[in-house]
């Protein structure tokens, strides 16, 4: 359900764009300018959230999902492209080559509107999931023992890293995390203590 209402998003922007382009002056800019607001925001969460990982890993979660508005951003301009280059194909003076034109119109609009229905549809999966994964685990990656329960939250942890495991995962690393942490604390209390009282 939640595939189709961002499949449904995406087009709906599109066509958005579409008519910015063509009932709007300077509609191009405009269009381009929001395109490329959605990317930046996109990124810069996503980006944000990746250092915050080691300190914050449920914040950092919440931050790396927002990194779905640069795909989106990029798929709802394709799908605005796709619109005006079939309304531009179907108002050009075709000539006698009207049926090849029309034919391959319809030909690049079913692919391209394919391709981003495809991307849509599995967005949490390529979209989401796998960045953050990466991210995490590039984050991450020196801070749990072997075999640790930090470790096997980022590594090993059933299921994959879909939105209810991710924030499980989050969850489970934020935890380890601050356990490290006064750990740490200990070991240095004490080894303080040790060289204070010698």
């Amino acid at each position: 359900m939640v595939a189709a209402l961002v499949v449904l998003c995406v087009a709906l922007a599109g066509v958005g764009l579409a008519c910015l382009c063509l009932y709007v002056a300077w509609g191009w800019a405009l269009a381009s300018v929001i395109v490329m607001l959605g990317c930046a925001a996109g990124w810069s969460l996503f980006a944000w959230g990746r250092q915050t990982v080691v300190r914050h890993p449920k914040q950092a979660l919440k931050r790396m999902e927002w990194g779905m508005l640069l795909p989106g951003s990029l798929a709802a301009a394709g799908a605005g492209a796709v619109i005006l280059l079939e309304i531009w194909l179907k108002t050009e003076d075709k000539g006698s080559w009207g049926n090849v034109v029309t034919a391959f119109s319809a030909a690049l609009t079913t692919f391209v509107g394919a391709l981003l229905v495809k991307g849509a549809e599995s967005y949490d999966e390529s979209w989401i999931a796998k960045p953050i994964k990466k991210a995490f685990e590039d984050q991450l990656s020196d801070e749990f023992d072997q075999n640790s329960k930090g470790e096997v939250a980022l590594y090993n942890l059933e299921g994959d890293w879909g939105r209810s495991d991710r924030q499980e995962r989050a969850k489970i690393l934020e935890r380890e995390l601050r356990l490290k942490e006064s750990r740490e604390k200990v070991r240095r209390h004490r080894e303080s203590g040790r060289s204070g009282g010698s």
